[in-house]
């Protein structure tokens, strides 16, 4: 009988010597059966890890207890703290993607229908482990291609991804170096701008620095060339000098300065030497200096350079 109060009843057909009678009626309450849910696979769980992302699958059956009987239907509620999935019977699985590491507690609850009781099953056990997950300097060939000078920014983009079966979003920090200055991606940003200070071939090196659900990973290095930038040189007294003439042999002064043209800056103070010159004889003096003396040896008109 269904779930119900039924009223019973008996009706004697009668026969050749005896009449027919109807008994009284009598109530009988048919109530839900029992059920017990279990998860099946619970060893299987304990026994294989996952990573953060990955599916696994919960097998759960759920059967009426004596002496109950019948066919549940309805659904299962699986999950594990914080993610769920569900089970419409007759199916007997689902799957669940952790989002975080750590021992799961996996739960499972079929939810009753019009003749079953509701039940819970033992917990069963799963270790979720973090994901793996690969970096990448995503415009290696550009910074191959597209050589810079000493003080010039240039970006270097990396990408952050899970390995699979691995899954998610990774977040965090990717650290980025040319050997000896870098600057910091705070994910989801992809990019940072590295400025190099010294000259030559740079090797710039991607780490992500890995987050509570992704371990860490390096990128494969990428090439990036830095050349010297250019310089300008300018004699500052030239109005002077051309309005104050002077005599053979009489020391005349002459001031320059030395600057870096854009995009350049300096990576480190200015060395060497500037040499002035009227044609015939020439003075030196460190660049930092900014000033040396010439003393002509013959007349006439002098372009110093």
């Amino acid at each position: 009988l269904s779930v119900n109060a039924h009223m019973l009843g008996v009706d004697y057909s009668g026969d050749g010597s005896f009449n027919t009678s109807t008994s009284n009626t009598l109530a009988q309450t048919v109530d839900k059966a029992a059920t017990t849910t279990t998860i099946t696979n619970a060893a299987t769980l304990s026994g294989t890890g996952s990573v953060v992302g990955e599916s696994y699958a919960v097998d759960v059956a759920v059967a009426p207890v004596a002496p109950g009987a019948g066919t549940p239907t309805g659904s299962i509620t699986v999950g594990d703290g914080a993610v769920t999935c569900t089970i419409t019977l007759p199916a007997t699985s689902c799957s669940l993607a952790s989002t975080s590491p750590g021992t799961k507690t996996i739960t499972a609850a079929f939810n009753g229908d019009g003749n079953f009781l509701a039940s819970t099953a033992a917990t069963a056990s799963h270790t979720v482990n973090k994901a793996n997950t690969s970096t990448t300097i995503t415009n290696a060939a550009g910074l191959a291609g597209t050589p810079t000078v000493i003080g010039e920014a240039y970006a270097v983009n990396v990408s952050v991804a899970p390995v699979a079966p691995g899954a998610g979003t990774p977040t965090g920090t990717v650290s980025v170096s040319d050997g000896s200055i870098a600057c910091t991606i705070t994910l989801p940003a992809t990019s940072c701008s590295l400025t190099s200070v010294t000259t030559g071939l740079k090797s710039i090196t991607a780490t992500y620095n890995a987050d509570g659900n992704f371990n860490g990973s390096s990128a494969a290095p990428a090439a990036h060339t830095v050349n010297q930038p250019a310089t300008t040189t300018v004699i500052t007294n030239a109005a002077a000098l051309g309005a104050t003439p002077t005599v053979v042999g009489e020391g005349y002064t002459v001031n320059w300065s030395v600057t870096v043209n854009p995009p350049g800056t300096l990576g480190a103070p200015l060395s060497g030497n500037v040499t002035i010159s009227d044609g015939s004889v020439s003075c030196a003096a460190a660049v930092g200096t900014g000033t040396c003396t010439l003393a002509s040896t013959s007349p006439g008109a002098r372009r110093n350079r």
